[in-house]
């Protein structure tokens, strides 16, 4: 996934039904704006291709002079040539009448315009397909709603075409002047319903990118955050085995700690990769108790100066998610007492009353002021907001140099 981009793979199934886009294997698939826009594009192909076969049809069968008749069809094959390299034009560039196109498609109208209503017999200016100019005009008026995109130049365009349609019929054709201004009130209504359409359709498919990049944003900084969690506890142990300085005391637990978290890692890339997986995944115990989470915890801090005290939570039962999210949040306040607090006594207290079980971590060590010191990544996110999750609370109550006193209290499963 391209971060800060809109880019997504086509799904296998569009493949077995109609798309308005097609592309190589594994190719990117457009924005839904840029689909919007081909959308758009296709709808206007498919308009013009009508008035195209209708002006080859209503121009069959009638009758004119030689010379008419001469520049009736040359002028009918110069706007059927146009009309199918615009279309071309317009499929290529993946939008309505791209650049250029625009003017000229305007401009093609106002000539056909003209050009049929001085060839055709008068009877046949107003209300025939034989005088197809007017026919070509309403799609270059709805055209001009989706490529000017403001009111302003879209009522201009539509405006000039139903009055050079006014004067042409006047000029050219026959008298009937409520058929004439009926018609012509139809242009720049054609042009604000489409640019209606297409604002909102183009806002909609703007909204549905902007939700997608939301999501792809939120994926993002839930993958690195997981990945944070994963490796937090990880890096500190590494770090410790890696330093010359480290106590010999410390490196047995250390090393049992970094074998227990490689399996954790192995796990967690099981389940995120599946093929990666060489056997049986393990089933959750369902007998798990806040003394044995705690007992399994600190296992693996045999360097520090533990007390334990948990034997009234000994028969409190967990349920596995909870039990694996406060196994990770001891382990967390641990490591944190080992790395940074100094303490001589480390106490590890478990009770239960009532259905609610408590568990309290607290040390003589360093302390800290949490009103001036941010709480760090392990205790924001690996202690607390992993423990919300489940909710069960967490206070922190420490000072400089009285130590830091940790409690986590839940429900029973």
């Amino acid at each position: 996934m391209a971060m800060g981009r809109i880019d997504r793979p086509i799904p296998e199934t569009s493949r077995s039904r109609f798309v308005l886009w097609v592309g190589w294997p594994g190719q990117r698939a457009p924005s839904a704006l840029q689909e919007a826009e081909r959308g758009l594009a296709v709808v206007f192909i498919l308009l013009r291709a009508g008035t195209v076969l209708q002006i080859l049809i209503g121009g069959l069968g009638w009758k004119g002079t030689p010379t008419a008749e001469i520049g009736y069809a040359m002028l009918t094959a110069a706007v059927v040539a146009l009309s199918v390299t615009s279309a071309v034009a317009t499929w290529r560039a993946g939008k309505v009448l791209p650049g250029y196109w625009s003017w000229l498609d305007v401009t093609t109208a106002v000539v056909a315009l003209v050009g049929c209503a001085a060839l055709v017999p008068a009877s046949m200016v107003v209300g025939t397909w034989g005088s197809w100019g007017s026919g070509f005009a309403v799609s270059s008026a709805a055209a001009a709603g989706v490529w000017a995109r403001t009111t302003r130049t879209v009522t201009a365009v539509c405006i000039t075409i139903a009055a050079l349609y006014v004067a042409t019929a006047i000029q050219f054709g026959q008298s009937d002047l409520a058929s004439i201004i009926g018609n012509a009130v139809g242009y720049p209504f054609f042009g604000w319903i489409t640019l209606a359409f297409a604002t909102y359709w183009r806002r909609l498919a703007a909204s549905s990118d902007a939700a997608t990049q939301r999501a792809i944003d939120i994926a993002e900084r839930r993958q690195a955050d997981q990945y944070r969690l994963m490796v937090h506890d990880v890096a500190g142990i590494l770090r410790m085995l890696g330093d010359d300085m480290t106590p010999a005391v410390h490196l047995p637990p250390l090393r049992r700690q970094a074998t227990k978290e490689s399996r954790r890692l192995r796990a967690y890339l099981s389940d995120a990769f599946p093929g990666a997986r060489s056997g049986p995944v393990p089933r959750p115990d369902p007998n798990i108790t806040v003394g044995a989470v705690l007992s399994d915890v600190a296992s693996g801090f045999t360097d520090l100066p533990l007390e334990l005290l948990i034997d009234l939570g000994a028969c409190t039962p967990l349920d596995y998610p909870v039990a694996q999210s406060l196994s990770g949040a001891v382990a967390t306040i641990l490591h944190n007492v080992r790395a940074h607090s100094e303490a001589t006594e480390v106490f590890v207290h478990a009770d239960c009353i009532e259905g609610t079980w408590e568990v309290v971590i607290a040390d003589n060590g360093r302390g800290f002021d949490p009103t001036i010191d941010h709480l760090g990544f392990g205790l924001r996110e690996q202690v607390i907001a992993a423990m919300a999750r489940h909710h069960v609370a967490v206070s922190v109550r420490s000072s400089c140099g009285q130590g830091c006193s940790i409690t986590l209290r839940g429900r029973a499963a």
